[in-house]
C-alpha cells in the first residue's frame, strides 16, 4: 500500500511539475503572437489568423469591459431614483440591473449620468485555436 501511495504522490508531482512548464510555454507562445499581431495589424488592434490547411484560426480580439460605479451612481442620482433601481434583499439596497435597464428605456434615470459613473476598459483577449467556423472559411475562399 506505501508503495502504492508513493507512486501516486511522485506522479501527482510530475504532473503538476509538467502543468507549470505547459502554462509557462503558453504564455510565451501567446506572446510571440500578440507581438507578430502587434507588427502585423498595429500595436493594440485585433487580429486573426486562419490556417488554409487546417481550417484552424488564432488570434486576439478587443473586448470592452464595462464596469458601474454603484456607490458614484447612487450619489449622483436623487434617493426617489435610486430606490426605483434596486432591491432590498439585505440590510443595504442592491443594484438590479434589470430595473436600471428598464428606468433607462422610461427615461427615469438619465442615461448621461449612468455613462459618467460607468468605466469602460478594452481588453485583448486571446481567441483560439479553434477550428474556424462556416463563416470564417468564406471569407476564406472570397480572399483566394
Amino acid at each position: 500500500m506505501n508503495d502504492e501511495i508513493r507512486s501516486i504522490m511522485l506522479r501527482l508531482q510530475e504532473l503538476k511539475e509538467d502543468e507549470s512548464t505547459i502554462a509557462d510555454e503558453q504564455k510565451a507562445l501567446w506572446g510571440a503572437l500578440f507581438a507578430i499581431a502587434d507588427k502585423e495589424a498595429g500595436a493594440g488592434k485585433s487580429y486573426r489568423y486562419l490556417n488554409e490547411e487546417t481550417g484552424q484560426i488564432i488570434g486576439r480580439i478587443l473586448r470592452e469591459s464595462h464596469s458601474l460605479d454603484e456607490e458614484r451612481l447612487e450619489g449622483c442620482i436623487s434617493p426617489a431614483e435610486w430606490e426605483q433601481i434596486t432591491i432590498l434583499p439585505a440590510p443595504v439596497r442592491v443594484l438590479d440591473q434589470t430595473l436600471l435597464e428598464a428606468a433607462l428605456k422610461a427615461g427615469a434615470v438619465s442615461s448621461k449620468v449612468v455613462e459618467e459613473c460607468t468605466t469602460v476598459k478594452t481588453v485583448l483577449a486571446r481567441h483560439g485555436p479553434r477550428k474556424a467556423s462556416k463563416e470564417e472559411l468564406a471569407e476564406l475562399e472570397e480572399g483566394r
